[in-house]
């Protein structure tokens, strides 16, 4: 794969699609550059077809900072950094159980 990614915006203020990277080896500085500023100026950023294991994400993570163990919400196997949102008819939703309200006064 090329040093250089390629960025493609996906609309005028936020998303990008993110291509010529694969994150299941470790990326190079440049290429972690690269995808950090991506992450910066657009927020959001998709990965296409990237076959990742748990602990591959968690460790491309860690290039961005410190993780958070989620106190509450099941963990992937094996890694507690990483939090298992899903939803399905057996399983709904549940941010409608839970709810709180911050307030700056």
């Amino acid at each position: 794969m090329s040093e250089r990614l390629s960025i493609t915006p996906l609309g005028p203020y936020i998303g990008a699609q993110v291509s010529g990277v694969d994150i299941t080896r470790p990326l190079s500085d440049n290429q972690f550059e690269q995808l950090y500023h991506a992450v910066l100026r657009h927020q959001v950023v998709f990965l296409r077809e990237q076959n990742i294991t748990p602990e591959q994400q968690r460790d491309l993570a860690l290039r961005f900072g410190d993780l958070h163990i989620h106190p509450v919400y099941p963990h992937a196997p094996g890694v507690d950094e990483i939090i298992v949102l899903d939803t399905h008819d057996d399983n709904p939703p549940d941010n409608d159980n839970w709810h709180t309200r911050c307030h700056l006064y």
